[in-house]
């Protein structure tokens, strides 16, 4: 009797001599392979060099030099367009003082063109020596003429010179927008120069817009950006539809990319017009669009949070509700009744708390469920609302490296009592909720081992501080890995095609020099990234390892 033999699946390459993880979900947690398969983008076949090639004909086989393979990171928050932009501006983050913003701005591209805006990101007053709001006049001695914008490192506060505010029109007579705040001299009440959260917007209609090369170089470099760190998806959160028309131009050119989870951006009430969200969802290989961004409050470092009690360090304010209740319900009924996801950023105790009501009362728990609604930072909570995400089913999605940022000046905005309640991580998972991991870039880096070891530690780069800030928050090494693959896959609805390492799922993964379960934690942060792959495609790294 002739035995009967089973066909080989032909295989673009065979990937071995390596340690694969497979994933960190509870049943692949501590999984491992020696060697996979890929044909096209996809995987189809994973385990022992042996039990591969019983299964499969390859047109190569590549030496992985035994180095480790992760699932391709996914970055769950990130503002990706926001991102190539502020590389392409003057970078202000870590500047020490003014004097070291001043500096920066002087070597700007855009200096001493007369009718060009200088722009920037990334100032932080609560690093600087006065922990003040700077002012136009601080800006006016070095650039009397040219305007200036510069964004905060949170991004919901802008500075502006004089000359700025010249050609946006703002002076003392401007009104406050719903919303935002224009900070005014306590002497005198003029304004300052610097705008808060709604009210960045009447400067900002003031700048040129950017051009389609501009915009198109933004990408590139922020992709680029992606690729070197091994972050292969992203959740865009907050995208204009003339932004995800840029992203489907990059794909449909096969341009190197990430995969795109975009977020519309629904603060604008035009974006979700039905004849707008009726192109959703769009579900393609390498851009997805079925969630909507709102946001609910500002940030704690400008004290824009919405919280229930005064500022700890500014009697009298208690922040920012961009939105009314009212607002909030019809942009969460619109969102609802298009089948979208609603990603709503909150970080006020106040926001929170609203957030999490108005999404109990204007669904369903099936529609939760088949939603997967998050709050997007979710940073200080009332003690009763942290068991809530875990009874409603709402997702939050949270980026680790916050806490160890702001740590050096979060007591003080918020109290000894207060801020024990936030940058929450073990609490609220023990309490069964979904976190997804991300870096809000270009706010904090897009390196996903920083919030990997930001997790773990609950230490910033430096070490620091000794044992850990609030070190009861910490995550395991498996837990904080989740955040960054399938927590991050499962809050995109992608965990059918991402965030794993198994058959059928995309070839997207990562390439590093070290077993991030099994280094020492400072170790983590000097591990380096091999070689990217998207769809089984190498766009990060050198064909060698």
């Amino acid at each position: 009797m002739k035995a009967h033999c089973m066909s080989k699946i032909v295989a673009d390459a065979v990937f071995h001599h390596g340690t694969i993880f497979l994933g960190f979900r509870p049943y692949l947690l501590d999984q491992k392979a020696a060697a996979f398969a890929i044909q096209g983008q996809r995987i189809v076949a994973i385990g022992s060099f042996e039990q591969v090639q019983a299964t499969v004909d390859a047109e190569k086989v590549i030496d992985l030099h035994g180095a480790f393979v992760y699932p391709g990171w996914i970055d769950a928050h990130t503002h990706l367009m926001w991102l190539g932009m502020q590389l392409m501006r003057v970078n202000l983050v870590g500047a020490k003082n003014k004097a070291e913003v001043m500096e920066r701005l002087h070597q700007s591209l855009a200096y001493g063109k007369p009718n060009a805006w200088i722009q920037g990101f990334g100032w932080d007053q609560n690093i600087w020596p006065s922990h003040e709001f700077p002012t136009a006049q601080d800006l006016d001695q070095h650039f009397p003429n040219q305007p200036v914008w510069l964004i905060r490192v949170d991004g919901h506060a802008g500075w502006a010179n004089s000359a700025a505010l010249h050609q946006a029109q703002v002076n003392r007579q401007t009104h406050d927008p719903e919303g935002g705040k224009l900070i005014r001299a306590t002497a005198n009440g003029a304004i300052t120069g610097i705008f808060l959260d709604n009210a960045m917007k009447l400067v900002e209609q003031a700048i040129p817009q950017s051009d389609a090369a501009e915009l198109e170089g933004a990408l590139e470099r922020a992709i680029h950006e992606c690729l070197r760190f091994g972050v292969t998806s992203v959740h865009d959160a907050g995208t204009e539809w003339d932004t995800i028309a840029l992203y489907r131009r990059f794909q449909a050119q096969h341009r190197p990319m990430v995969r795109i989870q975009a977020m519309i951006y629904g603060m604008k009430q035009e974006n979700l017009l039905p004849e707008k969200l009726c192109q959703c969802p769009i579900h393609e290989p390498y851009v997805k669009v079925r969630a909507v961004k709102l946001f609910s409050d500002g940030a704690l470092g400008s004290r824009g949070a919405a919280l229930f009690e005064d500022y700890s360090d500014d009697p009298g304010n208690r922040g920012l509700l961009l939105l009314t209740e009212e607002e909030l319900r019809k942009k969460i009924r619109q969102t609802k009744e298009a089948k979208l996801q609603i990603c709503i950023h909150a970080i006020g105790d106040r926001s929170n708390h609203i957030i999490l009501n108005i999404l109990e009362q204007e669904m369903t728990a099936s529609e939760r469920r088949q939603l997967r609604p998050r709050i997007e930072h979710a940073q200080t909570l009332l003690q009763s609302d942290i068991p809530r995400f875990a009874q409603l089913g709402i997702l939050a999605s949270v980026q680790p490296t916050h806490a160890v940022a702001d740590m050096l000046w979060a007591e003080q905005r918020l109290g000894p009592e207060r801020v024990q309640r936030s940058y929450l991580l073990r609490k609220i998972q023990e309490q069964g909720t979904m976190l997804a991991g991300g870096s809000d870039v270009p706010i904090e880096p897009i390196n996903p081992l920083r919030g990997i070891y930001a997790a773990i530690t609950r230490c910033n780069e430096a070490g620091k501080p000794q044992g850990g800030w609030f070190p009861q928050e910490a995550l395991s090494r498996s837990q904080a890995l989740a955040l960054f693959t399938w927590n991050a896959a499962y809050a995109g609805f992608a965990e059918q095609d991402q965030g794993t390492l198994e058959i059928g799922k995309w070839a997207d993964f990562v390439v590093m020099d070290q077993d991030l379960q099994a280094v020492s934690a400072d170790q983590i942060l000097k591990t380096k990234v091999l070689q990217t792959y998207v769809g089984g495609e190498l766009v990060y790294g050198n064909t060698m390892l």
